[in-house]
Formats: C-alpha cells, sequence, structure tokens
C-alpha cells in the first residue's frame, strides 16, 4: 500500500508538536492550507513545518517541549492576545460560573484569589460575590498550584489551598 501524505488540522498540528494551539493558529494563518478537513483549512506536515521554522518557532533551539512549563513558555509567544485586548471582559465570568467550568467549589476560587490569582474585576473578598474571572487566567492558576503541590512535597498547604491532585 503507497503511503500518502497526511492533512492536519490546527488542533491536530498543535497537539502532534506539542505546541500551544493559538501558536499554531497564528503562523498557519499566513500558510497557505493544502486542502480541507471539515470544510477547515488543513495542512501537510511539511507546509505546516516550513510555516512555522520560518516564523522561528520550529527550529530545535527554541523548540518547546510538553508539559506544565510547556505551557507558560508557549504564552510568551501569544501574550499579547492573552492579555492585551479589550475583549477579555466578555470572556469574564462570575465564580461560580468558572468554578462550575474547572470542576471545583467557588470557595475554592475565592481561597485562590485571596492569595493572588489575578481578577478581571474585584467582587467581595468576604463571599465572592461580584468577581468576575477570566477562565484562561484561572487555568493557569490551578495549573500552577497543582504542578507546585505535587512536586512540593508539601500537603498540608496543598489542602489549606484546596488543591486536589
Amino acid at each position: 500500500m503507497a503511503m500518502m501524505k497526511k492533512l492536519w488540522s490546527l488542533s491536530g498540528l498543535a497537539v502532534e508538536l506539542g505546541m500551544d494551539r493559538r501558536t499554531v493558529g497564528r503562523v498557519m494563518a499566513t500558510a497557505s492550507s493544502d486542502g480541507a478537513i471539515q470544510g477547515h483549512p488543513a495542512w501537510h506536515m511539511t507546509s505546516a513545518l516550513r510555516a512555522l521554522a520560518d516564523d522561528g518557532q520550529a527550529s530545535a533551539s527554541q523548540h518547546i517541549g510538553n508539559g506544565p512549563l510547556a505551557h507558560f513558555a508557549e504564552r510568551l509567544d501569544t501574550w499579547r492576545e492573552i492579555y492585551g485586548n479589550d475583549d477579555r471582559d466578555d470572556m469574564a465570568c462570575p465564580i461560580g460560573e468558572a468554578a462550575a467550568m474547572f470542576g471545583e467549589e467557588p470557595e475554592t476560587l475565592l481561597c485562590w484569589l485571596r492569595c493572588g490569582m489575578p481578577f478581571v474585576k474585584a467582587g467581595s473578598w468576604e463571599t465572592g460575590d461580584g468577581f468576575l474571572l477570566s477562565p484562561p487566567w484561572v487555568f493557569d492558576w490551578k495549573m500552577s498550584l497543582v504542578c507546585l503541590a505535587k512536586f512540593s512535597g508539601d500537603p498540608i498547604s496543598a489542602q489549606k489551598l484546596r488543591v486536589r491532585f
């Protein structure tokens, strides 16, 4: 059976290359697609690697690995998209909604706010009412705490911070 080139979606490229989907999307938005998958642009791996290399993202010296630390390293390339736009307020949601989104209790997010988690709009530090949170910021905070808790060997602090891992 003859081998044929495969088309990759943005998500598929991001997973296969271990890169942030937004970073891949930003680069591939300027590259001509090689075809389509379910009506969306798609690329051969060689085309994607060439576009990424041209953008300076895929060189061996700059390649970012996988895992929690890589998540934050990728954000260096996309910080303007994440934090530098005014539609952040459109994504913001109250504590209860954010808690449900991330499988946490509202009291847990209030605890995290009290110890420094960023927020879009302040509310009551006693009840959490009125706070508006940005889901990407909650995700970053939760990921950071889980990694710190898992590798710190400090179960007492993890429990106090309401971190489960």
